[in-house]
């Protein structure tokens, strides 16, 4: 009996043995598959942290570099210069000097949200000049520029080191209030001597800079910091719960987790090639894996449930199932077609089992198949834009979302569609959208090996790739793209413009082919290929300093003619004497959409509309059409120049009468002189000058002469005073000069018109007596 018992169990456990099989051999696959995927999804997750990270630290270095642009600026200004020799005691002259500087100073900051404040600080007199006001020594340091915890002579001692620094961040409590800053210093030198004889103080608004730096944590909840090239912390988000900085800098990762009392994180870090800083993001490794941790603990806990389902269905029918083979086979000789029938209703039940976990796979490789077209798109696009550090990369990158990117000729091509007149309706947007999918289908079928990415609504770019083994590859692709742009421009009627980089025998470096067919496309003829290899492009833009100072002191001066004639030399250098690069278009854009913003920070600090009206133009702009944003920053300066027209017309009228009404106050002044209204009204004297000759006809020597010639033409025809008296009360210090004044103007001297006036009164007493 036993032996019996232990032969039924032997062919039991056989039975639930080859069921657990059939069970386990797709559940390993479908695992292996989804860690596969997992550790894909978890790197790319990594790298967008790093790339979102490294954006953030341009974003900043931009500032930082702008910044520097001004302090470099002023350090070799010659008014800053000149007044770094000046010592104790300032004259008047020396303040006026210091109150232009100032404005100047205001019209640099205006420029940058960044700039909380910027200082001139002079050892030789002993003087820091802000935005705001001239200071003068330690106890006015210590009320208005008080930097931290340092002292006067502490502070001046660490401003005007040596070289170009950032200092680690203090609260100022300054003329503008009580704010956070780091600053940034530039030691101003006189001639070859190397020793500082003052600084240039740029403070930098630490929260306008955190803020760049929250985008990265907001939604995670973790943290992120710079730190300086000496690990000096510059600035942080919110650090509450945040792990010791020193903990993180002393890892040897820059890039990976990090444990701090028992929770993981996950740390980011890149380093600007420009300022040193080093920036650093910290995420908890709960939130940083949180959509990877879901996916992971859902697909496990289907799996473990399918897999206790299938042990209980497998134990259930090992069960009914386990008597030996030798009855089975009696028991079917016996029974005939009924246990015939009984034995396939179990193989179709066994049967309907497998197919039901056969069913769970196939829905988790859907699953994976439906992530295809994001993955590959993302790879084409990592391609297109230079993301991928190796070329063992790209190819495993390719590999998984199956893209067939093999061999080694890889070149971009770039078709973009004429664009229509007007503004873009719905039905032109749904024609571009039927244009874009004819020309993607067509390059399919007469190119071949061919990826399409759409850019916009009218342009698509095309990832092709070959064998240098192929016959004469270049002739044949060349015959393959005439042939496409015959069947889009005579078959559908349509106007494309055609672009090809040069070839390059990496993946990984095929962003260099897509930029060079970006370049080209704007020289490309309608309906005709313009390849990069046979095109000449200039890395050189035309736009000298020179030019840019004279293009703002012409919109300026309002001086339209000359103005459009400026325009038309620049545009003429760049774009039709010269054939640029995509990266020198950027760049030229970049270059004149900074002049416009200092052309606006000198012309509309009280405008607030204006402002707005430049700002929201400016945001629109993008340096992606190069002559189109050319016009539209023309456009900008032509309405620069008209409100600086009104402007100028608008202040000289008032200005005028200021000034005549100030001149017939003081015309008794000995002292009164262009000189004297100069400093008075904050302006220059050559202006001044031009004012009296445009609104009133006469220079200012003139028509002071003449007012204090019809006063003391009053004065001598109607009082008895002496001639020198007379002569004192009209601003005049001796009657000698009076005499001769007098002389020049009315062709008598004064006695004698007086004599003429008391002869004309008597007469005319007579006359009515």
């Amino acid at each position: 009996m036993r032996q019996g018992t232990k032969k039924r169990f032997n062919g039991f456990y056989k039975l639930l043995f080859s069921y657990l099989l059939i069970l386990i051999i797709p559940i390993v696959i479908g695992a292996y598959v989804h860690f596969q995927t997992l550790n894909a999804i978890e790197a790319e997750a990594k790298r967008t942290g790093l790339a979102m990270l490294d954006q953030s630290g341009k974003i900043v270095d931009e500032q930082l570099n702008f910044i520097l642009g001004i302090a470099n600026r002023l350090t070799v200004n010659s008014d800053v210069l000149r007044f770094a020799n000046v010592k104790l005691p300032l004259t008047d002259q020396n303040h006026y000097e210091l109150m232009e500087l100032s404005k100047e100073l205001a019209s640099h900051q205006y420029l940058n949200v960044y700039v909380k404040d910027i200082l001139l600080h002079f050892k030789k007199s002993d003087t820091v000049l802000t935005t705001r006001g001239i200071f003068h020594g330690g106890e006015e340091y210590e009320h208005f520029l008080k930097y931290g915890d340092l002292s006067y002579d502490e502070w001046s001692a660490k401003m005007t080191g040596p070289g170009y620094s950032f200092h680690e961040p203090a609260i100022v409590q300054g003329a503008a209030g009580v704010y956070e800053t780091v600053a940034f210093t530039a030691p101003i030198h006189l001639g070859m001597s190397w020793q500082s004889n003052g600084a240039v103080v740029v403070y930098i608004d630490e929260a306008k800079i955190r803020e760049l730096l929250l985008p990265l944590t907001n939604n995670t909840g973790g943290w992120a910091f710079a730190v300086d090239a000496e690990r000096a912390l510059m600035v942080s988000t919110d650090a509450g719960a945040m792990p010791p900085i020193e903990a993180v800098l002393a890892s040897e990762r820059r890039n990976g987790y990090l444990t701090f009392e028992g929770e993981r994180y996950y740390v980011t870090s890149t380093v600007s090639r420009y300022s040193n800083w080093a920036y650093y993001s910290i995420i908890p490794e709960e939130v940083f894996l949180e959509k990877l941790n879901y996916i992971r603990q859902t697909i496990l806990s289907i799996t473990a449930i399918s897999l206790l389902a299938g042990a209980l269905t497998a134990l259930y029918l090992s069960y009914r199932n386990r008597k030996p083979l030798t009855r089975l086979l009696r028991e079917l000789t016996e029974s005939g077609k009924v246990q015939r029938k009984h034995e396939e209703d179990e193989f179709e039940y066994i049967l309907n089992t497998y197919r039901n976990i056969a069913n769970r796979h196939n829905d988790l490789k859907s699953v994976m198949e439906q992530q295809l077209p994001m993955l590959r798109t993302v790879c084409i696009e990592k391609a297109m834009r230079g993301e991928f550090k190796s070329e063992e990369e790209a190819k495993t990158f390719a590999e998984r979302a199956k893209l067939a990117l093999t061999g080694d000729r890889f070149l971009w091509a770039v078709a973009r569609i004429e664009k229509y007149g007007g503004a873009i309706t719905d039905e032109i947007l749904q024609e571009l959208h039927f244009n874009t999918f004819v020309i993607k289908n067509l390059a399919n079928d007469a190119i071949g090996s061919v990826f399409a990415h759409d850019l916009s609504e009218d342009s698509i770019a095309f990832l092709i790739c070959s064998s240098e083994a192929d016959a004469a590859p270049d002739s044949a692709l060349a015959g393959k793209l005439e042939r496409l742009v015959y069947f889009v421009t005579e078959k559908f009627r349509m106007n494309v413009r055609f672009a090809v980089g040069a070839p390059q025998p990496r993946l990984a470096d095929s962003w260099k082919s897509y930029y060079e067919a970006i370049g080209t496309l704007d020289f490309a003829e309608p309906n005709r290929v313009a390849w990069a290899e046979r095109m000449e492009l200039s890395d050189e833009y035309y736009y000298p300093l020179e030019i840019e100072s004279k293009l703002v002191q012409t919109v300026k001066a309002g001086e339209e003619s000359a103005l459009d004639a400026l325009l038309e030399h620049v545009y003429d250098g760049n774009f039709r004497q010269r054939k640029l690069s995509a990266e020198s278009k950027q760049q030229l854009v970049l270059e004149m959409k900074g002049t416009v913003y200092k052309v606006a920070g000198q012309l509309q600090k009280n405008d607030a509309a204006l402002r707005s009206s430049v700002e929201q133009s400016m945001e629109r702009l993008g340096p992606d059409d190069a002559p189109q944003a050319f016009v539209s920053l023309s456009g900008l300066l032509r309405e620069l120049h008209r409100y600086a027209a009104r402007q100028k017309k608008d202040q000289g009228h008032e200005l005028i009468h200021e000034m005549l009404a100030y001149v017939e106050r003081h015309f008794d002044d000995a002292n009164l002189s262009l000189s004297t209204l100069s400093a008075h009204f904050e302006l220059t004297e050559n202006y001044i000058s031009f004012l009296f000759k445009d609104r009133i006809n006469h220079n200012f020597s003139t028509y002071l002469e003449n007012l204090r010639m019809e006063k003391a033409c009053e004065w001598l025809a109607t009082t008895e005073e002496p001639v020198q008296d007379i002569a004192a009360r009209v601003g005049y210090s001796n009657d000698k000069s009076f005499r001769r004044a007098f002389k020049r103007v009315k062709g008598l001297q004064p006695t004698a018109y007086r004599e003429q006036a008391q002869a004309f009164r008597d007469s005319a007493k007579a006359s009515g007596e």
